[in-house]
């Protein structure tokens, strides 16, 4: 089995089915990603699926764009492709007054995106991950956010900071608090 970081040098030859694999082997992750932004409003108006194949249809339609940087870089870089497409949805949902202030966007893993869960893996994960999408509905966004840039992108202090517009030490202890938050509700729960 290729290396993600092989497939991506293929595809950005122009190599179809290596784009075509590659986003198949991070569908589970980026899906996973999706159910986390979404916030319990839009995540009752929309089906994660569709925000899912939104993003990888501008994957494949900007991949030119995109510049090799590593295998953690492209799930951010698909990572980013997710919000957009959220942040679209929303501002959809919300020109056409059919939002409401619980629907703010949610701003998390399985593992390696080249390994397989097993069919108990899965399951066990799934039941998890809705717990701990319960809890995360209820951090601050920002906190969501340093979370899913953590746990989920793979960012370092420093890049989330960047992002954030916070210094390294200052990313670290939101995330630190957010995490020491989201184990207590999940004991709550």
């Amino acid at each position: 089995m290729a290396s993600s970081l092989v497939l991506i040098r293929q595809a950005k030859k122009g190599d179809k089915e290596a784009l075509n694999l590659l986003l198949k082997r991070y569908s589970p992750r980026v899906l996973q990603i999706v159910r986390a932004r979404l916030g319990p409003g839009l995540r009752a108006k929309l089906d994660s699926q569709d925000i899912l194949q939104e993003a990888f249809i501008r994957a494949v339609k900007g991949f030119d764009g995109y510049e090799i940087r590593g295998e953690g870089k492209f799930l951010y870089w698909l990572s980013r492709l997710v919000k957009n497409a959220i942040c679209d949805r929303h501002d959809y949902f919300r020109a056409d007054k059919r939002f409401s202030g619980n629907d703010l966007p949610l701003t998390v893993g399985l593992g390696s995106a080249d390994k397989d869960p097993t069919p108990s893996q899965f399951l066990t994960f799934q039941e998890g991950f809705q717990r701990l999408l319960c809890a995360m509905d209820e951090l601050p966004e920002e906190s969501r956010e340093s979370v899913v840039h953590r746990d989920m992108e793979g960012l370092s202090f420093a890049e989330i900071g960047s992002i954030m517009g916070r210094t390294e030490d200052a990313a670290r202890m939101l995330y630190v608090r957010a995490k020491a938050k989201l184990a207590a509700l999940m004991e709550e729960s």
